[in-house]
């Protein structure tokens, strides 16, 4: 399996993870609820998608 990379480094276990979260969330439109787990405030922020 390849390597997930952003801004050109490897992305940790965490951030992988938040993405794959991020992506089911927005595809079910269950983004709310995402944004409202509180692990998920710092890495959503790190990435720039940030819930006003």
């Amino acid at each position: 399996m390849g390597k997930l990379c952003w801004n050109g480094r490897e992305l940790t276990k965490a951030e992988s993870k938040f993405i794959t979260e991020f992506i089911e969330a927005s595809i079910k439109g269950t983004t709310e609820d995402f944004y409202l787990k509180p692990e998920n405030i710092a890495l959503a922020k790190s990435f720039g998608i940030v819930k006003e």
